[in-house]
């Protein structure tokens, strides 16, 4: 794999998914004190092991499509996109480096797999 596709989808992985589902994580178990947090932690307070995790599920789904749509966004248009710079090396057009932006995500070998602390799938 490409290194600064790695370098890339390492940070998204952590700072993007990671750290959104950790937040995420902390509503639903009412670490969150805020007042539109409170109100989501009450409002699955009653319902079973079952639902909370067909919930968190649909939440894993969700951030993972919105990256994938991102980076979709990115590989497709002409206007935005990713650049990477380092002392090394600049490349103006990060998608460019892949055959398949969105597609670094998934699969054994994907950024989600490697780089992320959550599954893709609560079991």
């Amino acid at each position: 794999m490409n290194d600064i596709l790695d370098i890339t989808g390492k940070q998204i992985i952590e700072n993007v998914r990671d750290l959104t589902i950790y937040k995420i994580d902390k509503v639903i178990t009412g670490e969150v004190k805020s007042e539109q947090a409170q109100c989501i932690y009450q409002g699955l307070s009653n319902i079973d092991a079952k639902d909370k995790k067909a919930i968190k599920n649909l939440i894993l789904l969700t951030v993972d499509s919105s990256i994938h749509n991102l980076l979709c966004l990115m590989e497709e248009s002409d206007d935005i996109d990713i650049s990477f710079a380092s002392s090394e090396e600049t490349i103006p057009k990060l998608s460019e480096e892949s055959d398949g932006f969105a597609g670094e995500l998934y699969t054994e070998d994907g950024w989600i797999e490697r780089f992320s602390q959550y599954p893709t799938l609560y079991k």
